[in-house]
């Protein structure tokens, strides 16, 4: 993949452009046909139909591929529900993981109160 260009299409204020403009951005692969008419009353219509065609042909885009699916429904279903359950085994692991860190930091604190009571005792022994 190319690296990413930053730069700004000025787009003509038409209801068509705008419907196009995602198009034109380059998020899909866009064909346009421009009709044009040969009345002489149709001629500037016919102009600003070619000159429309004529900017949108000189735009390029890089087209974005999405990743086709070729698997059966009953297969994706059954990663699905692998997935679902390896995601509740690896919740119950957090939160035993968790209890532990509780009951660890409840000792902590019962021996940092264990440090200032023998220090106590020491001085009214003496």
């Amino acid at each position: 993949m190319g690296a990413k260009h930053n730069y700004y299409i000025n787009f003509r204020d038409s209801k068509l452009t705008r419907i196009l403009q995602n198009s034109l951005l380059g998020k899909s692969q866009t064909a346009i046909i421009c009709c044009i008419s040969q009345l002489a009353s149709n001629m500037q219509e016919s102009l600003q139909a070619l000159y429309f065609g004529s900017k949108a042909k000189s735009i390029r885009t890089q087209v974005n591929i999405n990743e086709i699916v070729r698997e059966s429904p009953d297969k994706i279903a059954l990663k699905i529900a692998k997935m679902t359950k390896e995601i509740s085994v690896l919740k119950s692991a957090l939160q035993k993981k968790d209890q532990q860190i509780g009951r660890y930091t409840k000792q902590a604190k019962d021996l940092a109160s264990v440090g200032p009571l023998k220090n106590h005792i020491e001085n009214v022994e003496l």
